[in-house]
């Protein structure tokens, strides 16, 4: 009875950490987020929920949620920002193993069909002497693609379409002329 008692708490020993997730097992601070798609269209919004927790057992206080929106091509060495947006979340105090959620909600409308990064990045802090940035998204990349795509066939068959136009205006008024010069003949 003894034997199987002590084997069975070396499975439980053993198969503990390998069931417990693994990010709460020595981070003090955990993050999460929304996946960001490959590719979005300027009539589109990127939709994002992001997640701290809090695993110390000290409070954690929330003072800025930031997402930055980059370009991905930096021209002349330098990184461009085209958007920015800051949430103030006021000072929001947290306790060991609660969590807080953010929800932002970024229209691409007034940015042009480029490839960016987004980033986004809790501040917070334990002391006020020593705030830190937590990332939950380090540049990822996405394409902006047009709101509108008109497919290759579209445009070539309106090519073909007012060539067509074209020549059959053309055939009318040679015609027209063709028969003025016949009357006064």
């Amino acid at each position: 009875m003894k034997k199987e008692a002590i084997v069975i708490l070396y499975i439980l020993i053993i198969l503990v950490p390998l069931f417990t997730p693994k990010k709460l097992l020595g981070a003090e601070i955990v993050t999460e987020s929304t996946s960001i798609k490959q590719r979005y269209r300027q009539n589109e919004s990127i939709e994002l929920l992001a997640t701290i927790l809090n695993n110390e057992t000290r409070l954690l206080t929330l003072e800025l949620f930031n997402v930055t929106i980059i370009y991905a091509k930096p021209i002349g060495g330098e990184t461009r920002v085209a958007k920015s947006i800051i949430k103030n979340l006021g000072k929001k105090q947290i306790d060991y193993h609660e969590a807080f959620s953010v929800y932002v909600k970024i229209p691409l409308h007034d940015l042009a069909p480029d490839k960016y990064n987004i980033s986004a990045s809790f501040t917070c802090y334990y002391d006020p002497l020593h705030t830190r940035t937590i990332q939950v998204l380090n540049n990822t990349q996405f394409q902006l693609l047009p709101a509108i795509e008109i497919p290759p066939v579209v445009i070539f068959v309106g090519i073909i379409m007012g060539a067509i136009i074209i020549v059959y205006i053309g055939y009318g008024i040679a015609g027209r002329i063709s028969k003025l010069t016949k009357r006064r003949r």
